[in-house]
């Protein structure tokens, strides 16, 4: 299993590409990539870039809009934006 050996066995058939990757979730990213659809949870505010990391989408909008403002993420957290802390969950 490519898993514990960490063997690339997804190879990207993108002409001139010689990536290749441990998971097929990452090739398939990787590809989408290649096609210009965007990838990751963590998206650009001002355009259409994503990212799977959080301060690769501040670099970006550092470089490109000249400020770094808040990452917006697809993923509900129980953060509270008001006060930049982590807030409790009622318990059910």
């Amino acid at each position: 299993m490519n898993t514990h050996t960490r063997e690339t066995v997804y190879r990207c058939h993108w002409p001139g590409c010689e990536k290749s990757f441990v998971w097929e979730k990452s090739l398939n990213d990787h590809e989408k990539r290649h096609r210009g659809i965007p990838v990751g949870r963590f998206r650009c505010t001002h355009c259409e870039y994503r990212s799977s990391h959080e301060s690769a989408v501040k670099r970006h909008m550092d470089s490109n809009h000249g400020m770094a403002s808040e990452v917006v993420s697809k993923r509900t957290t129980n953060e509270c934006n008001l006060m930049d802390r982590r807030v409790k969950r009622p318990k059910k």
